[in-house]
């Protein structure tokens, strides 16, 4: 937040955003000029605002023109890059403000576009904003290929709920037997004998062969007798099998289709984390992989655009927040004022850290065993993603590798336990 007042001679306009119709409304010197007009998302009426800026530039010989808006959705981008084109200075105001100040303007709880457009315009007068930075081609391209992955997952996930589902109906003994219903093994019987009296028809012999085919003779005679065994017992349902195996084959071809998306998608992710400069610096660190590398880079883009770590623990919603009074102080937690996408993706990894990495384990324990201000499990975890943070930030500013005692300190949290 600059929190500055805007230097005289300068033309501010905010605009509400909408998807078709934008509202803006023109400050100068503190005072509103003219009423809430309308923006339409069309080439025509943007050209119309250019022109109308350039008049009041002239009309009122102002030097500078600053112009900002809500980040609604992905529907301030147009007007905002067709501006940028133009040579104008852009920021952005935050919504939570903009509600919070509503009432400010009128005494009125009352909402609408063009009183949300003078809300926007005097946060700005009031330096009440942040600057736009608009994110490198590169970086655009990575947080597209994030998100297409996040719903390619999603899509993958709600289609294993469905198998489960039908398996749950007409075969509920299999997924019990198998780690991974989506293993190889798995997948060889959904494939050619899915139901209790395919395998009873097959027999042990002929499933066996095709168990050691599908896996390259890992799973054979025994697993084939535990499937068999239960297929004889199986309470699953016995009818409607031709429709439960149409719908089988049509959940398999879906989710062999969006792994092989998955895979694609990721592949891009990598292409794209080698060329920001800072994969070898991220995938250093043990415990973090190229997806995580990749996620964490679109969510946050160019790391070297920020002075501190705090910075990006901000943007993820990790900076802490207290809520105390008179004599009654209340408890920290998180404000969760940022990016979702963010925080679950450093909150995974930290989870995963806590097994795979020594020096986030140290911490881990000591955070959770020590005598003062012990923290629970999650807790813990939330520490170590703001740790995360502060980690990479510094390996890829530094342009250095990996090392858990430079780092960490672990020698000194090993002392301490």
């Amino acid at each position: 937040m600059n929190n500055r007042i805007i230097v005289p001679n300068t033309l501010v306009l905010g605009i509400d955003i909408a998807k078709e119709n934008h509202y803006g409304q023109f400050i100068v010197n503190g005072e509103y000029i003219k009423k809430p007009f309308l923006i339409k998302n069309t080439r025509e009426s943007f050209e119309c605002l250019l022109d109308s800026i350039r008049e009041l530039k002239v009309k009122y010989n102002l030097d500078y023109v600053l112009v900002g808006m809500e980040p609604t959705g992905h529907y301030w981008k147009n007007l905002a890059y067709y501006l940028k084109n133009q040579g104008i200075d852009l920021c952005l105001v935050n919504p939570y403000h903009v509600n919070k100040t509503k009432e400010l303007e009128d005494n009125s709880p009352t909402k609408n576009d063009k009183k949300d457009a003078k809300i926007i315009a005097k946060l700005i007068y009031q330096g009440q904003y942040l600057n736009c930075m608009f994110e490198e081609e590169l970086y655009v391209n990575l947080r597209l290929c994030s998100n297409n992955r996040q719903e390619l997952k999603r899509q993958f996930i709600s289609e294993k709920v469905r198998l489960i589902a039908l398996l749950d109906e007409y075969f509920p003994e299999l997924k019990k037997m198998f780690s991974d219903i989506l293993g190889k093994s798995a997948l060889c019987i959904l494939k050619t004998c899915p139901f209790p009296q395919d395998i009873v028809n097959m027999g042990v012999l002929e499933l066996t062969k095709k168990l050691l085919d599908a896996t390259h003779n890992r799973v054979g005679i025994k697993k084939a007798e535990l499937v068999y065994n239960a297929a004889k017992a199986s309470i699953g349902v016995p009818v409607g099998l031709e429709g439960a195996r149409y719908r089988l084959k049509l959940i398999l071809r879906q989710l062999e289709g969006l792994q092989n998306e998955l895979d694609d998608v990721e592949k891009l992710m990598e292409e794209y984390l080698v060329q920001t400069g800072y994969s070898e610096y991220l995938l250093s660190i043990q415990g973090v992989g190229v997806v995580t590398a990749a996620g964490f880079l679109a969510e946050i883009g160019d790391i070297s655009k920020y002075d501190s770590y705090k910075q990006i623990q901000k943007v993820a919603g990790l900076n802490l927040k207290e809520t105390s009074s008179g004599m009654k102080k209340g408890k920290t937690k998180i404000s969760k004022r940022g990016r979702s996408n963010l925080r679950n993706i450093l909150y995974q990894v930290a989870t995963v850290m806590v097994a795979k990495n020594a020096a986030f384990k140290e911490v881990y324990t000591h955070l959770t065993k020590r005598q003062e201000n012990q923290l629970t499990g999650k807790q813990a975890i939330v520490a170590l993603s703001v740790r995360l943070i502060k980690v990479m930030y510094t390996l890829c500013k530094k342009k250095t590798t990996y090392t858990h005692e430079k780092v960490h300190g672990l020698t000194s949290y090993q002392q301490a336990a």
